[in-house]
């Protein structure tokens, strides 16, 4: 577990501001210390880092599981390839990729999904978080198991937070580029507007700006494979 109100290991502040940086958060500190699943306490103030330190054998190197902020890598990679073409558009139903690694052609109001339905979180589906995120990531096909939730809202009009909706954005981009999520997004860069300092830090850089670092790890899943598109991205802590 990581608390990040943002980024450095050493404060960028004067000499003299430091006593005021520690005393204001000395109290934060000596709890963090005492917290056995804390790995980092970051703090930034007016886009300087003043407090970075790392807990339980922690350091700023080690990849760190960012869990549900790969659905933001997700969601980009989403528009390069509706940009590429590889995708029709946010209007697109997910009922057209039935047949693949989908079977999402239902003959029911499930048709009427979009790609931006899973997107906003409004696939109008039973969630596959919560209450049901362990039934979902016991079952032998998440990919089934999300689509055959059943329809609570008419798509496109309520917000309902769903691991599976990334995960299904995922198989469709493995269907529709022809190569894992993985491959797709390892060849193509995701260009995220930064600030300087955090474009001139490598591992950050490495990972969101030039082509995302991915880990090797994937979901082995009955009857195919498609990489994890709720959590698992790594990246180092700066």
């Amino acid at each position: 577990m990581s608390l990040a109100f943002l980024l450095l290991a050493r404060p960028v502040v004067s000499e003299d501001r430091l006593p005021i940086v520690e005393q204001t958060f000395s109290d934060a500190l000596q709890t963090a210390e005492q917290m056995p699943r804390l790995h980092s306490l970051l703090v930034s103030y007016k886009g300087n880092l003043v407090v970075e330190k790392y807990f339980n054998g922690q350091t700023a190197g080690r990849k760190a599981n960012v869990k549900s902020v790969s659905k933001t890598i997700v969601s980009a990679l989403v528009g390069i390839a509706i940009d590429q073409g590889h995708v029709a558009g946010l209007d697109q139903p997910i009922s057209d990729y039935d047949g693949g690694l989908i079977s999402a052609r239902t003959g029911t109001a499930k048709d009427n999904i979009t790609i931006g339905n899973l997107l906003s979180m409004q696939a109008g589906l039973e969630t596959t978080s919560f209450y049901n995120y362990g039934a979902w990531v016991l079952s032998d096909d998440w990919i089934r198991f999300a689509l055959n939730q059943p329809l609570q809202n008419t798509p496109g009009t309520k917000l309902q937070y769903s691991t599976g909706n990334t995960h299904l954005l995922s198989a469709i981009l493995t269907e529709a580029t022809g190569q894992s999520t993985l491959q797709f997004a390892r060849e193509e860069p995701v260009e995220l507007q930064l600030p300087r300092r955090a474009r001139n830090r490598p591992g950050l850089r490495a990972v969101l700006l030039w082509k995302i670092s991915l880990e090797d790890r994937f979901e082995r899943r009955r009857p195919v494979v498609v990489h994890r598109g709720r959590q698992g991205l790594l990246r180092p802590f700066r």
